[in-house]
């Protein structure tokens, strides 16, 4: 992908809720059958290219054209799956060095398991920022801690799938629920309770039309290694992972296949991470929050540009790279659709709230309005 191809890719981004071909779901439920893609009008297609000429402008000026910044501190937490599902979020973790070219110095950058931990880091007094966590994750922990506010959406459009076992039988979720109506039981495998794989097994059941914990039977398996072992052994039938890459990479392998990607439900209207803080840090460290958005957006200006170093980053042994094999990677590289800006499509977050309850995230999710701030962007 040349510079000119990564600008259209974004600019298609910055706009996707609006011209997205992918398939939605009927209003009023996103648990209702497909539809047909829409056409991008042409006032939309002229949008477009408004779009990718104002990143052209905006991404040919570097951080070393501003006047030299005396770095201030952050603690900064990262989560594993965060890291693993976003590239630019690789990008971040792997070039945080360049903190101090945008006066930015980083006090501590620990990584952590999931979102749960990251937010007990967060509400501790441990950490200033976190991320990329899951934004439906977010919802119920901003139910409960109301001073939580995102302040960057990492990207658009979902990233997570159902990856089967090499000889499970089924290739689609019709399979499933046919096999289902033949009484069978289905082990679905998930990280961790509370981690976005889980919220998908529950999202599966209520796509398939059955309950959770009877037809579905959700397995926390812990780390991806004891799930990838379980699905090869068939001691599960599937994994709802937020990874995606990881499926590929089976696939490559011979040790297994993706039946369905949940874009596919939800389209690009749709955040699957983001950045965030706390009221009472944005009041101490307005102006670190402001610098680590602009590094944000340096490292995936990086990130979209150099997709040689990108590719390189996945394919690179842990902790530095993923460890995944290049052709995943290439294909991963043109699948992610990173947000430049940060800003939400507010016409995904209504969407999200409906979902968030029927994945039993939340009981009362919060208004969109009280999820997050644009006051850094």
């Amino acid at each position: 992908m040349n510079r000119r191809q990564a600008i259209s890719k974004l600019s298609a981004g910055l706009i996707g809720a609006t011209i997205t071909g992918v398939s939605g779901f009927v209003a009023g439920s996103y648990l209702a059958p497909f539809q047909q893609p829409r056409q991008v009008q042409p006032e939309l297609r002229e949008r477009t290219v408004t779009v990718e000429r104002t990143l052209e402008r905006t991404l040919t000026q570097t951080v070393t054209t501003q006047p030299r910044l005396e770095p201030v501190p952050l603690r900064f937490v990262a989560t594993e799956g965060g890291v693993t599902t976003a590239p630019n979020a690789l990008m971040a973790k792997n070039l945080q060095d360049r903190g101090p070219q945008v006066g930015l110095r980083f006090e501590s950058f620990n990584v952590v398991r999931g979102t749960g931990e990251a937010v007990r880091e967060l509400t501790d007094g441990r950490a200033d920022v976190i991320g990329p966590v899951s934004v439906l994750s977010l919802m119920g922990a901003i139910e409960r801690q109301p001073n939580i506010r995102i302040f960057y959406f990492n990207d658009y459009g979902a990233y997570a799938g159902i990856v089967v076992g090499p000889n499970v039988p089924y290739r689609s979720l019709e399979d499933m629920r046919r096999a289902i109506e033949q009484g069978r039981k289905i082990k679905i495998a998930f990280t961790r309770p509370g981690s976005l794989s889980h919220s998908y097994s529950i999202l599966l059941a209520r796509l398939l039309g059955v309950e959770y914990g009877r037809e579905i039977e959700g397995v926390s398996l812990g780390e991806d290694a004891a799930i990838i072992a379980a699905l090869v052994r068939g001691d599960v039938d599937a994994y709802t992972t937020a990874n995606i890459i990881l499926g590929w990479s089976l696939e490559e392998e011979g040790r297994g296949r993706v039946i369905f990607y949940f874009r596919d439900l939800i389209g690009t209207q749709w955040h699957e991470l983001s950045y965030a803080t706390t009221t009472e840090v944005m009041t101490r460290s307005r102006e670190a929050i402001r610098r680590f958005v602009t590094y944000i957006r340096e490292t995936t200006r990086i990130a979209m540009l150099d997709k040689e170093l990108t590719v390189s980053n996945m394919t690179a042994d842990p902790p530095r790279g993923l460890g995944v094999k290049r052709p995943a990677a290439e294909r991963y590289y043109s699948f992610y659709l990173p947000n430049m800006v940060g800003a939400p499509v507010r016409e995904a977050l209504q969407p999200m709230r409906e979902i968030a309850v029927n994945a039993g995230i939340t009981r009362n999710p919060p208004e969109p309005q009280q999820l997050y701030t644009t006051e850094f962007l």
